[in-house]
C-alpha cells in the first residue's frame, strides 16, 4: 500500500510473459502446458522454469490444474495441465471424449476425433458419406473421405476443438455406419504430421503455409484445405542440438495399434532411438537417421487421459 492509501496489486504473469523468459514462443508454452509429449526436454525445461520463477499458473477459467508424471530423466519440475486452458485448447473436451462409453469405432489423433469404417466399393462410401454428412453436429471442419475400400471421417481436425458435444455426433455416425453395413477399423485410423524445426528467431510458419497453399488452424501449424495432405507444424529446435533446422515425422495412431506399429517399423530395418515416453511415444529412424514419432498419445496414453 503506497503513503496515499492505495493499493498496488501485481499484475498476474501472462503466457506472453513466460514465453519471453523462457525464450520460446507462446505456442511453445501452450504445449508445455497441455503436456505434449512432443516437446523438446530443454524447450520443457525453460517453459516450467520460467512459470515458476514467475509464479504462473493457469488461466483461473481452468477447471483443473493437475500433475502429470515426473519428464525423464532430470526436469526440473513436473509436468502440469490446464483443462480449458484456452477457448480453442479444451483438454477437458477430449478427456470427456476418450472416457466416454459407446465410442469404440472412434480413436482420438492429434488431429481430433477420427474413425474409420470399411467398405465394399467406392460406392458403398460414397453412400455412406452422404447418409453420415445428414447428421447433427458435424462442423466446417469435418471431413470425410471416400476410398474404394472405407470411409474415414474426422470429425474437427484439431484435438483441442474436441468437445462434450461430439460425443452424441460420434455415437450417431457409428449409428449410422452400422445400419449401412460398414465396419469399423480402429488399427486402420492414423494421422500423419510433418514437424519443421528451426531456432526461434528463424521459424518461418508464412512460408510453409504459402509455399503448401495451407491455412492457418493454430498459432504454429498449417492445414490443408483440402483435408488431404499432413499437417505441418512448427517445432522450435533444442539449442543443444548442433543444428540450424530439421524435420521429422509424427504419426498419430489408436493406442492399441501404436506397438504393432513400432514392431512393423523395426522388423522393416528401423531402430528406436528412445522409448522413455513409451507407451504414449516412441521416436524410431531409418538407416540414414531420418527420425519419425509414433505416437499413441493422446488416444488413452497412461497419466493423460485419467485423473
Amino acid at each position: 500500500m503506497s503513503q496515499g492509501g492505495d493499493v498496488h496489486v501485481r499484475a498476474r504473469p501472462t503466457i506472453d510473459e513466460v514465453a519471453a523468459a523462457a525464450g520460446v514462443s507462446r505456442s511453445t508454452v501452450s504445449r508445455v502446458i497441455n503436456a505434449d509429449p512432443r516437446v523438446s526436454d530443454s524447450a520443457y525445461r525453460a517453459v516450467t522454469c520460467a512459470m515458476e520463477s514467475l509464479a504462473y499458473r493457469p488461466d483461473p477459467t481452468a477447471q483443473s490444474l493437475a500433475r502429470m508424471r515426473a519428464h525423464p530423466p532430470a526436469a526440473p519440475v513436473e509436468r502440469v495441465r490446464a483443462s480449458a486452458y484456452r477457448d480453442r485448447m479444451s483438454e477437458a473436451g477430449w478427456q470427456a471424449f476418450l472416457s466416454a462409453e459407446g465410442l469404440e469405432d472412434w480413436v482420438v489423433l492429434h488431429g481430433g476425433p477420427t474413425a474409420v469404417f470399411r467398405t465394399e466399393s467406392l460406392q458403398a462410401s460414397a453412400e455412406l458419406a452422404a447418409a453420415i454428412a445428414g447428421t447433427a453436429g458435424l462442423g466446417p471442419r469435418t471431413v470425410l473421405t471416400a476410398a474404394s475400400d472405407r470411409l474415414t471421417v474426422k470429425l474437427t481436425r484439431e484435438l483441442w476443438a474436441t468437445e462434450s458435444a461430439h460425443i452424441g455426433t460420434a455415437r450417431a455416425v457409428s449409428e449410422v455406419a452400422r445400419a449401412q453395413g460398414a465396419r469399423a477399423d480402429r488399427g486402420a485410423v492414423q494421422e500423419v504430421q510433418v514437424a519443421v524445426s528451426a531456432r526461434p528467431e528463424q521459424i518461418d510458419l508464412p512460408f510453409w503455409r504459402a509455399v503448401l497453399g495451407y491455412a492457418p488452424l493454430s498459432d504454429d501449424d498449417g492445414l490443408d484445405p483440402l483435408g488431404q495432405g499432413s499437417t505441418v507444424w512448427m517445432q522450435e529446435l533444442d539449442p543443444a542440438k548442433p543444428l540450424r533446422h530439421a524435420m521429422h515425422i509424427d504419426v498419430s495412431v489408436a493406442r492399441d495399434a501404436a506397438e504393432g506399429r513400432v514392431t512393423a517399423a523395426v522388423a522393416a530395418g528401423g531402430r528406436i532411438v528412445t522409448d522413455a515416453e513409451a507407451p504414449a511415444a516412441w521416436i524410431l529412424a531409418d538407416r540414414a537417421g531420418n527420425k519419425v514419432c509414433i505416437a499413441a498419445w493422446p488416444d488413452g496414453a497412461p497419466g493423460l487421459a485419467d485423473d
